[in-house]
């Protein structure tokens, strides 16, 4: 049994005993809007490819329609239930370290319409 001095916390005298993680990076966030190009919106197809993309990142990333229905960009039913027709707007969102580069890359995919 320890003893710690009177009016400090355990975790400013005893390091073992922080709860905070000095190897942690700070995360970003990231968001780009953007407009559903191809014909036919974004269906099964395009859903996948986005989905795909989306798991070769670590960060979090979400995507919006009309600000309100915010969906897992990694879940391919979560993309579909958007309904996103042709001219749809969405905003992608990612929270983590590769949140730059993740938005960049798919904001990029639905803007050239999903290569259809």
């Amino acid at each position: 049994m320890s003893i710690q001095p009177t009016g400090q916390p355990d975790s400013e005298t005893n390091p073992y005993t922080s709860n905070q993680r000095t190897d942690q990076m700070p995360t970003t966030d990231q968001e780009q809007s953007v407009t559903v190009n191809n014909t036919e919106g974004l269906h099964a197809r395009p859903a996948d490819q986005f989905v795909r993309l989306a798991m070769q990142f670590d960060s979090e990333i979400t995507v919006c329609k009309h600000g309100v229905d915010a969906v897992d960009g990694k879940s391919i039913l979560s993309i579909l239930t958007l309904c996103a027709t042709r001219g749809t707007e969405l905003v992608i969102r990612a929270q983590g370290d590769d949140a730059e580069d993740a938005v960049c890359q798919l904001s990029k995919l639905v803007e050239l319409g999903f290569d259809e």
